[in-house]
């Protein structure tokens, strides 16, 4: 007679899934503003205009995830720019399907933002100041990891002034 085997189940760790987020920013008028976006419609439902997050996706095979970055801010937020070399941080975040999200972040600079892009009709985008960011995130991680790199923001801002003034002719 062949033996039950026990029911051996264990809570199973959650599945480990690699994202990269983009922490579009500028300056208006000496302000150091982040642009953030609502959440996508899910099967019809209206816009959660309460919640706001920065655009992130899932790292495709063979994209590098500043890369990513920088198309997650195109197609949701409709913004170009230039990606800061290296990535600025990380976070993990836990789904409601206990799945944990690795979020590899990258700061952009704004460029160039579209009037049109492929998720408007999805989404809406809105520049809130560094000083109220506390007041549209719910991400502890995201918050840390932009006040944590402020001071650099602003400093590289100052450099770019200067050097134009110094090497205009």
């Amino acid at each position: 007679m062949a033996k039950k085997k026990k029911d051996t189940k264990q809570k199973s760790k959650p599945k480990l899934t690699r994202k990269s987020a983009v922490i579009p920013y500028r300056f208006k008028n000496d302000v150091l503003q982040f642009l953030l976006i609502t959440p996508k419609i899910k099967d019809g439902k209206p816009l959660r205009e309460t919640q706001w997050m920065v655009p992130k996706g899932t790292i495709k095979a063979g994209i590098r995830p500043a890369e990513s970055a920088r198309i997650e801010a195109l197609e949701e937020a409709g913004v170009l720019g230039d990606v800061l070399s290296g990535f600025k941080g990380f976070y993990n975040y836990e789904t409601k399907n206990n799945k944990v999200q690795k979020i590899y972040t990258y700061f952009m600079k704004v460029t160039y933002t579209m009037k049109n892009w492929g998720e408007k009709g999805q989404r809406r985008r809105k520049w809130v100041a560094f000083e109220n960011i506390r007041e549209y995130l719910n991400e502890p991680g995201l918050i840390g990891i932009i006040e944590t790199n402020e001071r650099k923001l602003r400093r590289t801002q100052l450099w770019e002034r200067a050097r134009k003034i110094l090497f205009s002719s």
